[in-house]
């Protein structure tokens, strides 16, 4: 008991209790049993496949695919069309400020650049899509 630093008010447990702190004890004190190369990659390819039947994978390594060009411009056509529209629909908003405050000549020619800018935009857009859908669909029949 002394050697494992156990208190002394222990020594009026039961029997099989203090022993089995002891035992304990002494496990704890050796060193951990080195084990071979062999026993780790077995321990390793045990653990592994039971990951991956918890997980039901065949445990391949996936790798993240990187963003083509394509994908990335649609996506920057996306959000610029987005950031167009929101902009132009502000401003559209402004030309009634104008309005109200007596500036009606202004107000007019600004609210028919929006609209233009408005129906350009999204109508290149819209064939834009049209057309690269087109085209997918086409690709993927032959």
């Amino acid at each position: 008991m002394i050697a494992f630093n156990i208190p002394v008010e222990f020594q009026k447990w039961h029997l099989n209790k203090l022993l089995t702190l002891i035992r304990v004890c002494n496990v704890k004190s050796n060193p951990p049993k080195r084990r071979s190369k062999r026993e780790i990659m077995k321990r390793n390819a045990a653990l592994n496949a039971a990951r991956r039947s918890r997980l039901n994978t065949r445990g391949e390594i996936t790798k993240r695919k990187k963003r083509g060009y394509k994908k990335w411009l649609e996506t920057y056509t996306k959000r610029a069309v987005a950031v167009i529209l929101a902009v132009s629909l502000i401003d559209l908003q402004l030309s009634y400020v104008l309005a109200f405050m007596g500036q009606v000549q202004i107000a007019e020619s600004l609210s028919s650049t929006i609209a233009s800018t408005v129906v350009g935009v999204m109508l290149g857009y819209f064939l834009k899509a049209l057309f690269e859908t087109f085209f997918e669909k086409k690709e993927k029949s032959v």
